[in-house]
């Protein structure tokens, strides 16, 4: 599964590539500079939306991630407010997102009930 990224410092967007480790398992292994409208294998559907359906099977960073091609960060959080994936430093605290400017509280996926919603933040 392909997905666009945007550097949480820097603004500029990216490619990432997770693998499905099991059924509905995803783990973050690659990125790429620059974005693609029709992902890698250049079919439309490679660019998935991660929703929440998704986050509650599974998502894991690959130790062997380079990490984001702009600043390095290894983590990565999905804004509850527009579903942008960023590339992210911490695992706590206050974080804006870099698509929408949002302001929240960066919630772990295991922490999220299997039926509550992705967290809404407010600017």
């Amino acid at each position: 599964m392909n997905n666009n990224c945007i550097c949480n410092q820097t603004g500029e967007k990216y490619l990432i590539v997770f693998q499905e480790l099991k059924a509905q398992h995803w783990q973050l292994i690659e990125s790429y500079f620059g974005i693609s409208r029709k992902g890698v294998s250049s079919r439309e559907d490679n660019i998935a939306k991660l929703d929440h359906a998704t986050l509650s099977k599974g998502i894991s960073v690959s130790s062997e991630y380079a990490g984001c091609p702009y600043c390095n960060a290894k983590g990565i959080f999905i804004c509850g407010h527009c579903m942008a994936i960023n590339c992210n430093h911490a695992k706590t605290g206050n974080i804006t997102c870099a698509e929408c400017r949002t302001d929240g509280e960066l919630t772990p996926i295991h922490e999220l009930g299997s039926g509550d919603e992705l967290p809404q933040s407010e600017k």
